[in-house]
């Protein structure tokens, strides 16, 4: 794995150190870095961490920096040192040499190249001091012992008469035994009895010819046997007898697999006729399964289409109302017709999310999240009602910040909701907890416990065990006060089910109700240390100032209504009825952002958008604007081109969030604007050995296309197994010309292809890595066609 510079970044404010980091950014300096506050602070990172270089801040007081040095260097620390100064400083050669490695930089330099040259320069330096020769053959041996201790096939290395001179792990498990139990052992051993008299005409080949090819059947340990394809050479080296290197491959399964076939083949050509008319009424049966489920899904995403259409411009409409002047009377009928349509989209949403789940079409995603800034994040959304009805709102957040996890953050958002919705319903004084602990935790999982407590009206006993059952509420009486379908909490119980939770509670009558829930996670590492926590972040003026909008939608009153929110965020506007409209207009028009409905007349929105981006070649950012709630629904946004979605109902915060999102992604660091490759590592590894490079370059130039076509293929037949194998292949090569962001999404690709998730989203993948492959071996080539100049 490529090792990046570890910056140890000490007495910078936050702005010196947004300016250098992209100052570093633009000289394509990939690093890690830790700010420290002060020289104290300095001092407990050294402790605990490895660092390649130091950045101080003189800050105003040349001699403390000074002697933070020399405090290093009494402590023999010889860690580089970048010293930012005010002004340029002249040292006598006496300090020189006390204080060496240190460099002298003005701070007006921070903002060009110079800060990294001096950076790298100093760390190669310093590596270029310490490493002696004996240091790069102790790491060419280790580099030896890693390769021959981590390969996956049989690997070993014995006399000529065949005794095991040393073994790889891989082998000793193909084998079943230890490798000490194997060392001093000749071969002849552990063949199948009747093969052993093979083995004299192997060996009495490598005597002749050096080499060997073939089949040997070995018996485990275990008394399995085991099919080794070999091909061994003799190796001769001064001072040592000769000795065999011997390098196999595992291919037991593929020959019990050939005799399993074998077998079938057999079993199935007496069986033929019976088996294909099981087979016709089976797939008759799956069809007409399909089709039921097609049917179904198409009825409830027209139905939620249908509903949430209008649902949308009544909702959105009551808000635009709202800020104009109104008497009371009417405030009082604009609200009931608000609180309304909300209470009527809640129970659209229940009613959707049970079909989904009861049709077990509802998907539990697997990706990367904060649990504290998406918890946080939903507290914040329910802020306003809690004011609204004078109540408290708390939370106690019992774990470290910035806790990353694997998991379905909509679903935990879903639920958390769902209870705090409930909570704030039947609240009417007092106030509501949010608590988060940790439960359990090994290496792998952890288990997080969520507690909503509430001072409502309560259950009452005997209706405790049946609140989570479908269509109940605690009593008519509730169901007449507060509305609602029954739903809510047969819908979280079964989320939770989904994601291998559970919920339990605990209520008193006229005291309150706590429900407490623990869903388990995959464990990853914690995020970024200067993560902003969501409760701290202040809004932003939501203005965009002339932002060019192409609002593609069929529905009049959806028109009006979009419109008047962009015009209030200072947008320019432009309509399209339908797709056939927006691509006329983006023909002769630029627009910097497109707000896309989905079902249109004439020409919907996926197919203008799929002509857009492969016939027209826009790359503006398109929104989908859905009133579906499915997830096929956006994974078939996705795949047509589309950048987001937004789902109807929404406000204008909505709008806003998910403009500034697909904005801020536009306006991002082309990554062609410079090159893909980088061969420090290589360079690095070669350790000056041109030929060397020039050989590693032509490999890669050969494999990557064979590999490309390999993930394509495998992506087209949904083959896992494929998929994964080879990104893990190519994962290890795309590092020696420096493709980090290639080498992340073959991350990926192989652990969403191992756990069988996302599947949608494979061709996706397997497009952007091609794309950056190709461009990577346009520059690799022009790499090698140097060396063939020089």
């Amino acid at each position: 794995m490529h090792s990046y510079p570890k910056l140890l970044i000490v007495n910078f404010n936050k702005a010196d150190r947004t300016i250098i980091k992209k100052s570093l950014a633009d000289a394509n300096l990939t690093h890690t870095s830790q700010p420290a506050a002060d020289e104290l602070d300095a001092h407990e990172f050294l402790q605990k961490k490895t660092f390649s270089c130091i950045l101080l801040n003189e800050n105003g007081s040349a001699q403390k920096a000074l002697d933070f040095i020399l405090q290093l260097r009494t402590e023999r620390n010889n860690i580089p040192v970048l010293l930012i100064a005010d002004a340029e400083h002249n040292f006598n050669s006496d300090t020189t040499k006390l204080l060496a490695p240190v460099q002298v930089m003005v701070k007006q330099k921070l903002k060009n190249s110079e800060l990294s040259n001096a950076i790298q320069q100093l760390i190669a330096s310093h590596q270029t001091e310490n490493f002696t020769t004996k240091d790069n053959a102790k790491i060419s041996e280790h580099r030896y012992k890693v390769l021959f201790e981590n390969a996956h096939g049989f690997i070993c290395t014995h006399s000529m008469t065949g005794e095991i001179l040393s073994i790889n792990r891989a082998a000793a498990k193909i084998l079943g035994y230890k490798v000490s139990e194997l060392l001093g052992h000749n071969l002849r051993e552990f063949l199948i009895e009747d093969k052993q008299n093979i083995f004299d005409d192997y060996l009495h080949e490598l005597k002749t010819h050096h080499k060997a090819t073939g089949i040997m059947q070995f018996m485990s340990k275990d008394s399995e046997k085991r099919y080794l394809v070999y091909r061994n050479v003799v190796h001769f080296e001064p001072a040592t007898k000769p000795y065999v290197i011997a390098s196999s491959q595992d291919i037991t399964d593929i020959f019990l697999i050939e005799k399993q076939l074998e077998s079938a083949n057999r079993i199935s050509e007496l069986n033929i006729n019976r088996l294909h008319k099981t087979l016709l009424e089976l797939d008759k049966a799956k069809k007409i399964a399909e089709e039921s489920v097609r049917i179904k899904q198409e009825f409830l995403a027209n139905m939620s289409h249908e509903i949430r259409t209008p649902m949308n411009a009544i909702i959105g409409f009551a808000s635009l109302l709202e800020k104009s002047l109104l008497n009371n009377e009417q405030t009082d009928y604009l609200s009931a017709i608000k609180i309304s349509g909300e209470n009527l989209l809640v129970i659209i949403n229940d009613i959707l999310d049970f079909s989904k789940i009861d049709a077990g079409m509802m998907s539990i995603e697997k990706t990367q999240f904060d649990i504290d800034v998406h918890i946080s994040k939903i507290i914040n959304q329910f802020e306003p009602k809690i004011r609204e009805k004078n109540l408290l709102l708390k939370h106690n957040f019992n774990f470290k910040r910035n806790l990353n996890v694997i998991g379905d953050p909509v679903r935990l958002l879903q639920v958390l909701s769902n209870l705090i919705s409930n909570a704030i319903k039947f609240t009417e004084k007092g106030g509501i907890t949010v608590s988060v602990n940790v439960k359990n935790e090994t290496a792998e999982r952890i288990w997080i416990e969520l507690i909503v407590s509430d001072t409502g009206i309560g259950i009452p006993a005997d209706k405790v065990e049946t609140v989570f059952e479908s269509f109940t509420q605690a009593s008519p009486e509730t169901t007449r006060k507060y509305g609602g379908t029954g739903l809510g909490l047969a819908i979280v119980k079964k989320l939770l089910e989904l994601q291998n939770g559970f919920i339990a509670l605990k209520s008193h009558m006229n005291v309150g109700t706590t429900f407490t829930f623990t869903i388990p996670y995959e464990k990853v590492e914690y995020g970024n240390n200067e993560t902003q926590h969501p409760l701290e972040i202040k809004s932003e003026v939501e203005n965009f100032f002339g932002l060019k909008v192409l609002l593609v939608e069929d529905n009049l009153l959806n028109q009006k209504l979009v419109t008047k929110l962009l015009e209030d965020l200072n947008c320019r506007v432009d309509i399209a009825n339908n797709g056939l409209e927006a691509i006329e207009k983006v023909k002769t028009h630029h627009y910097e952002i497109i707000i896309m409905d989905i079902q249109m007349p004439e020409m919907d929105g996926l197919q203008a958008t799929r002509i857009m981006r492969n016939q027209l070649g826009i790359i503006t950012p398109i929104i989908a604007l859905t009133a579906h709630t499915f997830k096929e629904e956006e994974d078939k946004c996705i795949e047509a081109g589309m950048n987001d979605f937004l789902s109807k109902p929404f406000t204008r915060g909505d709008l806003f969030r998910i403009i500034r999102a697909n904005i801020d992604s536009k306006l991002a660091p082309n990554a062609n604007s410079t090159k893909l490759t980088d061969l420090t590592f290589l360079n690095e590894l070669a350790d000056g050995n041109k030929e060397f490079i020039k050989k590693m370059l032509e490999i890669y130039v050969k494999q990557t296309p064979e590999n490309i076509g390999s993930l394509e293929t495998f992506a087209a037949d949904n083959n896992y197994d494929g998929i994964s194998s080879v990104a893990h292949k190519m994962r290890s090569s795309v590092p020696y010309v420096g493709l980090a962001e290639v080498e992340k999404l073959l991350e990926k690709l192989e652990f969403e292809a191992k756990q069988r998730i996302n599947v949608n989203n494979y061709a996706h993948l397997v497009s952007e890595i091609k794309r950056m492959c190709e461009i990577s071996i346009t520059e690799v080539n022009e790499h090698l066609k140097g060396f063939a100049e020089a």
